[in-house]
Order: structure tokens, then sequence, then C-alpha cells
């Protein structure tokens, strides 16, 4: 008697408050068809600045948004993320993850340098106005710290390689996660922007005038969800 109570409740066409209603088992619908509701991919993001210089003063700032896959470098004119035109046909919101960070410094002076990685929410583009300033930098958490580099033809070059996990930067993963502050659209990067900078500062107070050279990779970790609604 169960049995045939319990089919009656689950058919497809069951009666509830006299009523006839059909229930439809949620595998059968496509969800899975063109692309899955979400998906969780990686893009990469290569800086295609590779020499820089600051002849008018003894250090370097420079920064890469890495929550952001609309627009990473707030550089004019800067690249674009591979692949992200086309995942953003079918989706509307994407929220990154993680950021896999790699960064070579080759130092093209005649002189040592200092260097060093700082992740914040913050943006301190244009703040910094002298080398004090920028080393301090290097003082706050979630840094890489200081690091030497021999000047050029001696040890001249240096390497790190770091995964950010993004909500732990924020302090609250909660938050990171629920708000939409931390998630970007089609054509819109998010509100809030999370921080990688690259520090560069004379170790002789002598201008950088040939500067460094570096290579930077930037790996997104990025969910993709909100499909769209595709039509032909």
């Amino acid at each position: 008697m169960n049995s045939i109570n319990r089919k009656q409740r689950t058919g497809r066409n069951a009666k509830k408050n006299g009523k006839s209603t059909t229930t439809v088992n949620s595998s059968l619908l496509h969800q899975q068809a063109i692309l899955p509701l979400t998906m969780t991919t990686s893009l990469q993001y290569v800086d295609s600045a590779i020499t820089r210089n600051n002849p008018g003063n003894s250090f370097l700032v420079w920064g890469m948004r890495i929550n952001d896959l609309y627009d990473p470098d707030p550089a004019i004119l800067s690249g674009s993320i591979s692949g992200y035109g086309e995942l953003m046909a079918f989706y509307s919101t994407y929220r990154c993850i993680s950021n896999h960070v790699e960064v070579t410094i080759c130092n093209n002076e005649d002189f040592p340098i200092t260097w060093g990685l700082v992740f914040t929410d913050i943006n301190v583009l244009g703040t910094i106005s002298t080398s004090a300033q920028a080393l301090n930098l290097l003082e706050n958490g979630y840094t890489t710290g200081s690091r030497a580099i021999s000047s050029k033809y001696g040890m001249d070059r240096d390497r790190q390689v770091l995964d950010i996990d993004l909500a732990t930067l924020v302090g609250n993963r909660s938050l990171y996660e629920g708000t939409l502050n931390y998630t970007g659209s089609t054509a819109t990067s998010p509100a809030i922007s999370l921080w990688c900078f690259v520090i560069v500062v004379s170790g002789t107070g002598a201008a950088l005038t040939q500067g460094v050279s570096a290579t930077s990779k930037f790996t997104y970790r990025t969910k993709f969800f909100d499909r769209k609604i595709l039509l032909a």
C-alpha cells in the first residue's frame, strides 16, 4: 500500500489539493546541453610590457589585477586574455578563485636592485612618490618581502612563483564568495579589484634609466556561471 501511495505522489500526473499537477524529474532536463550551467577553468595572461624603466627616479611600481579577466592590465591599450570573449558568449558572470603568478626579473642596470611582489585590494599606482615608500610596501602583509638582484652580467635575475587564494587575500571567504563586488561580467571588471604589484628599487639611489626586463604570466582559475540564453 505504501508503495502505491509513493508512486501516486511522485508520478507524472499526481493529484494535489484536488488539482492535477505534472512533475518532471530534474534529471530529464538538458542541463549540460552546449555547456554546463557553471564551469571552472583556467585562463592565462602574459604581460606584453617586457622592459620597464624610470629615467627620472630610482624606483618602479607596476601592477596587475589578479581577479579581473576583462581588463587585467590597467595600462592603456594593453592586451586581453585569450579565450575570455569566447567563454563570455555563453556566461554572464565570472568570479576568479585563485591566481598562479610567475614573475621573472632581469636587471639591466650596472648596479644592484631590490625587488618584490605585493598583493592587496588597494590600488597604490600613482600614490608612491619615493623609493622609501616603494620599499615600505614590501613591509606589509601578503608580500614576498625584499629580494636583491646583482648588476647585469652577474646574478642579474630572480624569479617568483606563487599561488594566491583570492578569498584568503580578502580575509573573509564568505564575503568574497557571497558578494557580487568581486565578480565581473562580459564587459565590466569586478567592482573591487585585487592587485599584484611589482616593486623595483635602485640599490644605489641612481635612476633606473635602463630599468629591468620582466616576463610575467598570470593564470586565472575562474568560475563562470549565470549561463546565457542562446538564440540561433
